[in-house]
C-alpha cells in the first residue's frame, strides 16, 4: 500500500462516492511507481459494486485524468495480454512512469467538466436505485393499482387487451418518508460509526439505503452497542458493509433472555463451528444465505463470536434473532 497515494485518492474530487471507493482501492494496491494490477472481478468484490459499474468508473477516472488504464503483457512469442494494469498518477513518478507508457495529461478545464458532469450522473443513478429499492419488488400493477391491462410478453410497456383504459405512466415511488429521510437516517448511522481508510463509507450507504425503515431505525439504533461490545472485548470489528449485510442488529435487538452479547470465539470448520451452524439453521436464522454461516477474518483466526463454546439444544423458530 502507498501511503502517500492513499492520502492524495481522499483530497480528490471524482464526481461520485462509487467512483470514489475505485480510486481508492486502486492507491491501495499502488506500487512504488503508482501501477496496481486487479482485474475487474476483484474491484468489483472489494468495492461491493458490479463489474460493469467498476469499469464505467475506471473509464471515468481515467478521464479525469486520476489514473492511467493500460495492460500488461506476456514476453513470449505470442505476446498475449496478460492483466490490466492501472498507475495512480499521484506525483511525478507516477505520472513518468505512465508517459512512458503513453499516457497524455488532461488540461485543467476538460477535467473540470468531467468531474461535473459525472457528478450529475452518479446523482441521478443514486436517485433511480434508491426509488427502485422503495418499489420492493412489486409489481407496476401492485405499484400503480389504476393501471388496468397487463404487461407485454418482452416488458415494453402495457397491452390494451382486455383493458378499457388507456396506458399510463408509471412515475417511481419515492421511499418511505421520502429521499430525504432516509439519507438522513444513514448521516446518524455515520455519527455512531468509525469509519476508516479500510472501512469505507460508500459500500455502507450503498447497502443502508436498500434496507427497509424498520431495519434502518434499527441499524441506527444497535450500531453503537456493537461497536462498545467490539472495544470491550479487544476483539475485531466488522467493516460497516458486512455488519449491515449480516443484519448484525438482530443480536442485540432480540428478546432479554437470548440478548447476551456473544463472547466465545469460533474457528471457521471446527467441530464447534459445524455444531453451531447447524444450530442456526434449525432456527431458521435470516443471517445464514445459503445455509452457511458468516465468518470474519480476526488476528487469532476466520471465525466469529457466539455466546458459547457449544449451541443450546433444540433451536425453537427465532431463536437466532
Amino acid at each position: 500500500m502507498s501511503i502517500q497515494a492513499m492520502n492524495w485518492a481522499l483530497g480528490k474530487e471524482t464526481g461520485s462516492p462509487s467512483a470514489k471507493v475505485v480510486l481508492l482501492t486502486l492507491a491501495n494496491y499502488a506500487n512504488q511507481n503508482g501501477a496496481a494490477f486487479p482485474s475487474h472481478e476483484q474491484l468489483a468484490e472489494e468495492t461491493e459494486q458490479s463489474t460493469d459499474t467498476v469499469a464505467r468508473r475506471l473509464r471515468e477516472l481515467a478521464k479525469l485524468g486520476l489514473i492511467y488504464q493500460t495492460y500488461r503483457y506476456s514476453s513470449n512469442a505470442n505476446g498475449g495480454r496478460r492483466s490490466n494494469e492501472y498507475v495512480v498518477l499521484h506525483d511525478d513518478r507516477a505520472r513518468g512512469y505512465a508517459r512512458d507508457l503513453g499516457w497524455e495529461e488532461l488540461s485543467d478545464g476538460d477535467e473540470e467538466q468531467f468531474v461535473r458532469e459525472a457528478g450529475e450522473q452518479a446523482e441521478r443513478a443514486a436517485e433511480a436505485e434508491t426509488a427502485y429499492a422503495a418499489n420492493c419488488g412489486l409489481t407496476p400493477d401492485e405499484v400503480n393499482p389504476q393501471i388496468e391491462g397487463r404487461l407485454t410478453r418482452n416488458g415494453a410497456g402495457y397491452s390494451k387487451e382486455d383493458s378499457n383504459l388507456e396506458p399510463k405512466p408509471i412515475p417511481p415511488l419515492p421511499p418511505k418518508g421520502g429521499m430525504g429521510e432516509r439519507a438522513s437516517r444513514f448521516d446518524e448511522f455515520k455519527k455512531v460509526w468509525p469509519f476508516d481508510l479500510v472501512d469505507l463509507v460508500e459500500p455502507a450507504r450503498r447497502l443502508f439505503l436498500r434496507l427497509c425503515d424498520e431495519d434502518q431505525a434499527l441499524a441506527v439504533k444497535w450500531a453503537p452497542s456493537y461497536v462498545e461490545a467490539c472495544k470491550a472485548q479487544t476483539r475485531k470489528r466488522m467493516t460497516a458493509a458486512n455488519w449491515l449485510r449480516g443484519k448484525g442488529w438482530q443480536a442485540f435487538n432480540a428478546k432479554p433472555d437470548t440478548a447476551a452479547v456473544a463472547t466465545v470465539f469460533i474457528r471457521e470448520g471446527s467441530p464447534q463451528w459445524l455444531a453451531w451452524e447447524r444450530w442456526h439453521r434449525e432456527a431458521k436464522d435470516v443471517r445464514m444465505p445459503g445455509g452457511k454461516l458468516f465468518a470474519v477474518d480476526m488476528k487469532i483466526g476466520r471465525g466469529r463470536y457466539e455466546k458459547s463454546e457449544w449451541p443450546p439444544p433444540k433451536p425453537k423458530d427465532g431463536d437466532a434473532a
